[in-house]
């Protein structure tokens, strides 16, 4: 009898400390996950801190550095202001003086201007607007199509300075640029010549392609 109640004593003790080890060790596996899940959860944060800070203020630390070029005989070679490295080919032989830069399109980041032709009256020059998203510079022929180009600060318009037609027939043409690097039409400044001799000119004022009002003088000979 004692023997029986020895062992049945013995039993209940085993089976207890059983029951506590499991039960520290649920405790552990459980402290365990709480501090993996608190990990995930910081690095997660930190990852959305470095992503949000990447796009607020990279494009700050671009804006102040300029993009590096070089021509390698029919090609120039550009290192962007994040270090990436691209190439532009010529149809033209281009000179060091050739290249410009200039913000074309007024988003504070500079763009680059390749002169592609020169002639007695005009010039023209192929422009490359530089893609934040993808790092890299893009041709925009609306803008390379206008001679003598130029950006107005100020104004905040594209400029084509030197149209010309004839020795009495010349203009400049002002263009505002959309978010997608189109441009506009909202000025011509123009002067010519009548049949008659005179000398006139005007400037039209247009919107959404159509001309909103236009005024008109003469050239005096004592104004020339």
């Amino acid at each position: 009898m004692r023997h029986m109640l020895f062992h049945l004593k013995h039993n209940n003790l085993n089976s207890s400390s059983v029951g506590l080890l499991v039960t520290l060790r649920v405790m552990h596996a459980n402290r365990k996950s709480l501090r993996s899940e608190r990990f995930m959860g910081r690095l997660v944060l930190l990852v959305i801190f470095l992503i949000v800070a990447r796009l607020l203020y990279e494009p700050v630390w671009a804006r102040t550095r300029m993009p590096k070029i070089a021509i390698v005989r029919d090609a120039v070679k550009i290192t962007t202001p994040t270090g990436r490295l691209q190439t532009i080919k010529l149809s033209n032989d281009a000179q060091q003086g050739d290249i410009k830069f200039e913000d074309m399109n007024f988003d504070g980041r500079t763009d680059i201007k390749i002169l592609r032709e020169r002639g007695a009256n005009q010039e023209f020059y192929s422009i490359y607007l530089y893609s934040k998203s993808g790092d890299y510079y893009e041709f925009n022929k609306e803008m390379s199509d206008l001679p003598c180009v130029e950006a107005d600060g100020r104004t905040k318009e594209v400029i084509g300075a030197c149209f010309h037609q004839s020795a009495c027939g010349n203009w400049e043409e002002h263009y505002s640029v959309d978010a997608k690097n189109k441009i506009h039409l909202v000025e011509r400044a123009r002067t010519y010549c009548s049949p008659t001799g005179e000398s006139y000119e005007y400037v039209d004022r247009c919107r959404k392609g159509r001309r909103t009002s236009s005024k008109l003088k003469e050239i005096k000979e004592d104004a020339k």
